[in-house]
């Protein structure tokens, strides 16, 4: 008896060390190609795919939403719409208008210049050749200096295709030349304008907008909705603290803060993420429920059935033990309580209550024969009975699925000590309890 109690209370005080593991993907089968490219993603992306939403009615209110969430220690980045909105946005911002500043003249010069309409002239740009060779000569010396290897490559064409341009000066007649030299002057007056409209756009700091990107970068995080009043998601990465021994963002040691930070900043986020901590949840308060639940109703049964607190007690004796040293022997292998293991809650209290029962019954029956509780067939029906359900739920163990596997262990486990509190505790504690035989008087 003292064995078994002190096992008994090591095992709960390891139970309080367990903790609920949200994390299907340990459930998985281990090699599942899924499972294989979601952690590829996850390693070569940067970015866990286990990410939450919040859905929001403007882009104004999206841009508040995510300074709030990048405040919070647990969150990494916020992507979707939030791409409009990147990190360090003023610092960025007066970067641009700095270089705004030192490029709008030339810019500015080069856009008035040609959008003014230019008197027309048969005479191409004068002195073409001579810039061209002077640019070759200054290509010619920055490739004699210290440059990278791709600017080399860069300005090695670049000469070549001067040196094309030049060598075309004495091959091609004086009407054509005239010809090709008006139209490569109304090509390079096109491409300024097109690069300085270009650097003009790229140095706006007016807000970005949906238009401002690629509809397929934002697609997913704008609603089709047919009024103007349009939905944006935000996408929250999480941050894992810096500890070697958390897996990953459904790690039952981070996920409930990361899910208690998002909530306390918006109480309507969704995503996967929150879907698995909130579904884990209920599983594990229901079926702790459940749990509860059966074992006051095996109570109430065996109590009107003995008639007494005290039989009741004693016959819920060996379950309760076997429940309790299962989780002791779960932390020691390192089994952790997951959304199919949790099952045996209910389940050990309606199986492994017979055999306490049955002992019971035959004790009043046979209050003398030793051992108590367990002759006349009961002991061997009770290990029979509880040899076939041992089976019966150990065969899950070689199951792939590693979540129908623990179920199997957890249940088997638990069934079989179950019985060994019957061999042992139950009987010790009918001796106790056994009246002593007075001695005879001659």
């Amino acid at each position: 008896l003292a064995v078994a109690v002190g096992l008994s209370a090591a095992s709960l005080l390891a139970l309080n060390q367990m903790q609920f593991d949200y994390d299907l993907m340990k459930l998985q089968p281990r090699g599942v190609d899924s499972v294989q490219w979601q952690q590829r993603i996850s390693d070569d992306g940067g970015q866990s795919i286990w990410a939450a939403v919040s859905i929001t009615n403007s882009l104004e209110a999206a841009r508040r939403q995510k300074e709030r969430f990048l405040e919070l220690p647990t969150v990494s980045d916020v992507n979707g719409i939030g791409i409009l909105f990147p990190k360090d946005e003023a610092r960025k911002l007066e970067k641009i208008s700095t270089l705004h500043k030192q490029l709008s003249h030339d810019i500015d010069q080069t856009l008035d210049h040609h959008r003014q309409p230019q008197a027309k002239t048969d005479q191409p740009t004068p002195d073409l050749f001579t810039q061209l060779v002077a640019m070759q000569l200054a290509m010619r010396v920055a490739v004699s200096q210290d440059v990278p290897d791709d600017i080399r490559t860069q300005l090695d064409q670049l000469n070549r295709a001067i040196d094309h341009t030049v060598s075309l000066r004495t091959t091609l007649d004086p009407k054509r030349l005239e010809t090709g030299l008006t139209r490569l002057t109304d090509q390079y007056h096109r491409w300024r304008i097109s690069t300085a409209t270009q650097v003009e756009a790229a140095l706006d700091t007016s807000p970005l907008t949906p238009a401002d990107v690629p509809s397929e970068l934002l697609r997913p995080y704008i609603s089709d909705s047919p009024t103007d009043d349009h939905q944006f998601a935000l996408e929250i990465h999480p941050r894992l603290p810096d500890d070697p021994t958390i897996a990953g963002p459904l790690d039952p040691r981070f996920l409930p803060h990361f899910i208690g930070d998002l909530v306390a900043t918006d109480p309507a986020v969704t995503g996967v993420v929150v879907q698995i901590y909130r579904s884990g949840y209920l599983i594990l308060h229901s079926y702790r429920m459940a749990g509860l639940y059966a074992l006051m109703a095996v109570f109430v049964l065996v109590w009107i059935d003995f008639k007494s607190i005290r039989a009741a007690i004693l016959s819920l004796v060996p379950v309760a033990i076997g429940f309790a040293v299962t989780f002791g022997v779960m932390w020691l292998v390192g089994v952790s309580i997951n959304p199919a293991n949790i099952i045996v809650l209910p389940l050990m209290f309606g199986i492994g209550v017979d055999s306490g029962v049955h002992m019971l019954h035959r004790h009043r029956h046979d209050p003398a024969t030793r051992p108590l509780g367990l002759t006349h067939g009961t002991g061997k029906g009770i290990t029979i009975t509880s040899l076939t359900t041992m089976i019966g739920f150990g065969v899950m163990m070689l199951a792939r699925h590693r979540g129908i596997a623990s179920l199997g262990f957890v249940m088997m486990t638990g069934i079989g000590l179950t019985m060994l509190a019957c061999w042992t505790v139950v009987p010790a504690w009918l001796e106790i309890r056994a009246p002593k035989p007075t001695d005879s008087v001659d």
